[in-house]
């Protein structure tokens, strides 16, 4: 059956109204009136290898390298999430909330002629129909109904996201029809806050999700180039023998006792958390005084900071909860590069927020962490340089507050990297304690400990290492590199120079 509706508020109220009555249950907004066919079905062979590849690597990555059993258990579910992320798969993407299909239906879509539809979908309908073809047709696949309650997965939550399994080409044709609510578009509307619906607050497992899949890009964008050269040559690093761990090693370490299998799963299973838990209207406002020296800010910062963890004993259970408020700042000639910063501070903050305050830090190296990152800001917005990663900037900052440092680089897991700065003495107090055992000859520089074992979990003594890597490492990276994902130590594959 078909509905028409003079614009898309009216489309959202007759699909509220039918859900009330019972009418149907899920919906699916698309801004022309496709036919329902999977994006899997739309691929040509070359596509279908690729896509197969993606869901296999997918696969293998959420088994084998994050903790996600209540993913994991299913292989629908498995598919679900990857769906959500862009995968090509047969499942198709519904919501039980019409004013969020209302919301798909008008998002990016330009004023034209052709409608706007909002799909309604009574499950159990669908589900008795199938029922009888299946009795009727031979190797008839039934289509199924996924729905999913996933901690940790904030968009799916927000979206309220609903999947269903659907591997024909022309179901509409034959068998049966959807009904839908057709409107016209004018290209003004806004439904709502499209932060309602990406939401800008990420949990640790999003943001691994994200990177992952922007990974997958960078792998297939990688073979279309290996296409093109054809002298292309790898070097086996792995057949290279480490000339400073020969000249200064007697034998291969150990992962230190530290990094024992306990304390690796409590760091690879972060709190559960969903959606609606870690919404929190009310905002914690630090305050940054820049007619004010370093010392005094720092005190100011850790003076607000400390004041807000006191009062709201739950204040870790909750993302992106503060706010910046800046006073005495001189806007002259300010680079662009402050300017940026500037205007995206208070996110950088809940990016360092969420992915730390739900990993089992004390509470002491937290919030010295985020006063640190308060105190790199100011500091950045005083000095004014020219670009984000200038080591003139970066080397009188380091010397006057962390001490002499210098610069690592530093792999995920997943292979993706970062470079940040930690503090000679920061180094040499995280490494581990028995080293001098191994070691032939004293180092001439502390950074060669880096050049020969690039392994954190064989140089470094794990408490330590996580307390420099909260304090020095992560606020650095934030302000230097302008990256969202910041990488759970554990997951650490080298730490070591660029």
């Amino acid at each position: 059956m078909e509905y028409r509706a003079k614009d898309v508020k009216e489309a959202i109220r007759m699909a509220e109204g039918f859900k009330i009555k019972g009418i149907y249950d899920w919906f699916r907004g698309q801004k022309y009136d496709w036919p329902l066919i999977s994006s899997y079905l739309r691929l040509n062979k070359d596509e279908i290898v690729r896509a197969e590849e993606e869901i296999k690597f997918f696969e293998y990555w959420i088994k084998n390298e994050v903790e996600v059993p209540y993913i994991t258990s299913n292989y629908d579910h498995i598919l679900g999430v990857g769906q959500h992320y862009g995968l090509k798969t047969n499942f198709l993407d519904f919501t039980t909330d019409p004013k969020i299909a209302g919301f798909f239906a008008t998002e990016c879509k330009n004023k034209d002629t052709s409608e706007s539809v909002i799909i309604c979908l009574n499950t159990s309908e669908l589900e008795e129909y199938t029922k009888i073809i299946g009795g009727k047709v031979d190797q008839f696949r039934k289509p199924e109904f996924l729905t999913l309650d996933i901690p940790n997965l904030w968009r799916m939550q927000a979206q309220k996201g609903v999947f269903l399994f659907f591997p024909y080409l022309d179901f509409e044709e034959k068998l049966f029809t959807f009904d839908r609510i057709l409107f016209p578009y004018d290209g003004k509307t806004l439904i709502m806050d499209r932060s309602k619906i990406y939401p800008k607050e990420k949990s640790e497992l999003e943001l691994l999700l994200e990177q992952f899949f922007e990974n997958i890009k960078i792998h297939y964008a990688k073979k279309e180039i290996r296409k093109i050269i054809s002298n292309e040559y790898s070097l086996d690093e792995d057949a290279i023998s480490n000339p400073y761990k020969r000249e200064f090693f007697k034998h291969e370490l150990d992962v230190y006792s530290g990094w024992n299998n306990e304390i690796i799963k409590q760091w690879k299973s972060p709190k559960i958390q969903n959606y609606s838990e870690v919404l929190k209207d009310e905002k914690f406002a630090i305050k940054i005084d820049f007619s004010l020296n370093i010392g005094d800010v720092k005190q100011e910062i850790s003076k607000n900071i400390n004041e807000c963890v006191k009062i709201y004993e739950n204040i870790r259970n909750h993302s992106g909860c503060w706010k910046v408020n800046v006073a005495n700042i001189n806007n002259d000639n300010t680079s662009k590069a402050s300017e940026f910063l500037l205007s995206n501070i208070e996110e950088y903050m809940a990016n360092f927020w969420d992915a730390t305050r739900i990993l089992p830090y004390n509470s002491i190296d937290l919030m010295h962490g985020l006063i640190n990152l308060c105190v790199i800001f100011y500091s950045f917005i005083k000095e004014n340089p020219f670009y984000r990663e200038d080591k003139k900037f970066w080397n009188k900052f380091n010397d006057s507050y962390f001490g002499k440092s210098i610069i690592v680089e530093y792999q995920n897991f997943d292979k993706s990297y970062s470079r940040s700065y930690i503090s000679i003495n920061g180094l040499s107090d995280a490494i581990r304690d028995d080293i001098n055992k191994y070691i032939i000859k004293e180092m001439p520089r502390l950074e060669y400990y880096l050049l020969a074992y690039p392994n954190p979990r064989k140089l470094f003594d794990f408490k330590k290492f996580v307390q420099i890597y909260i304090k020095q490492v992560l606020p650095t990276q934030i302000i230097m590199r302008n990256e969202r994902l910041l990488f759970n130590p554990v997951y650490l594959q080298n730490f070591g120079r660029p």
